[in-house]
């Protein structure tokens, strides 16, 4: 791919959409896209060996470069022949460093930490974007080796610490997430497992086998790590969760035997509830807790002040019949002659 890559023709970042047709390599129009590439190349071969690269850094080595002044002019008179917009040679310079050399394994793509930028700085945010590095396969590649990767498997560098190897998958690696904290990540990348995360994994639902099963995919499990994750997984007791509306605290045993046990009360409250007081049940609300136990003389409190229920007025009684047995006229009175 990458020597595919290199010759142009069916890959070409100066034009905006991907080939439609499948035309003969010698029916096609290329653009004069290949010193763009050579010039980014260059920049990582004497910028960037075996160290991260701003991406300013590589557009700033482009722009001063003395060929680009010419390729601006053939990217120009290439464009009136294919009726698009003339592309920059600094446009195709980053589709070349930001999207088809990371899609052929030939750089990494990073961020900068806005953590370690200075804060003295006037605009520190003007600063930010990505940053490159050149992988282990773009040595070789730039350098016209073939590139190969050696069969170095995930190991325990001690019993906390496991180092990824090359030859790992990364659907394995990335089962790891929820166990693990980050290590190093240079060369090679080191996961940490600790029994906190182990312990947050757990809490979080991952059961015991699943663990195990997701390390050991990875790396043989040190026996240190096994007991870890075993005393981690053991259950020493078991609770019961009960949904309540509160807790009412009665310091007298006597009242609060009174409360669980007479019928007015008795369907308020959970039973058994801890000592100190009752459990509440979930459908009572205060108004109706605090109606029924004053019917029993104690009074309720809530956030210092005694809680009193609202009284409702009686409806008002009929109006009773008159001696005569005729019910009352509702009509209006009238005028005398109407």
């Amino acid at each position: 791919m990458y020597t595919a890559w290199w010759r142009g023709g069916a890959w070409d970042e100066a034009r905006p959409d991907a080939e439609i047709l499948r035309l003969a390599p010698e029916a096609r129009d290329s653009s004069p896209v290949g010193v763009i590439r050579e010039m980014v190349l260059d920049a990582l071969r004497e910028l960037g060996e075996g160290r991260w690269v701003p991406w300013e850094a590589v557009a700033g080595y482009v722009r001063d470069d003395t060929r680009t002044a010419g390729v601006a002019r053939l990217l120009r008179r290439w464009a009136e022949r294919a009726s698009i917009e003339p592309p920059s040679p600094l446009d195709v310079a980053r589709r070349i460093a930001l999207e088809s050399l990371p899609a052929l394994g030939a750089i990494d793509l990073g961020i900068i930490d806005i953590g370690n930028v200075n804060p003295d700085d006037e605009d520190p945010s003007a600063e930010l974007g990505p940053t490159l590095r050149l992988t282990p396969r773009g040595r070789a590649l730039l350098s016209g080796k073939h590139p190969t990767t050696e069969p170095i498997a995930s190991r325990f560098i001690d019993s906390q610490v496991l180092r990824v190897g090359p030859q790992t998958r990364v659907a394995a690696v990335l089962g790891l997430q929820p166990l693990v904290e980050i290590g190093k990540v240079g060369g090679q990348i080191d996961v940490i497992l600790t029994p906190t995360s182990l312990a947050r994994a757990l809490s979080a639902g991952v059961e015991a086998e699943i663990v195990k099963a997701r390390i050991e995919s990875v790396a043989p499990m040190p026996d240190t790590l096994s007991r870890l994750i075993a005393q981690a997984s053991v259950v020493v007791g078991r609770g019961t969760l009960v949904q309540s509306s509160g807790f009412l605290w009665v310091e007298d045993a006597n009242i609060r035997e009174m409360l669980r046990s007479r019928r007015q009360t008795a369907d308020l409250f959970i039973d058994p509830s801890p000592p100190g007081g009752l459990l509440v049940h979930p459908s009572v609300d205060l108004e109706r807790l605090a109606r029924r136990c004053r019917a029993l003389g104690i009074e309720i409190a809530s956030d210092g002040q005694v809680v009193r229920s609202r009284s409702t007025i009686p409806p008002p009684s009929p109006t009773p019949p008159s001696s005569t047995g005729r019910r009352p006229s509702t009509r209006p009175p009238t005028r005398e002659g109407e």
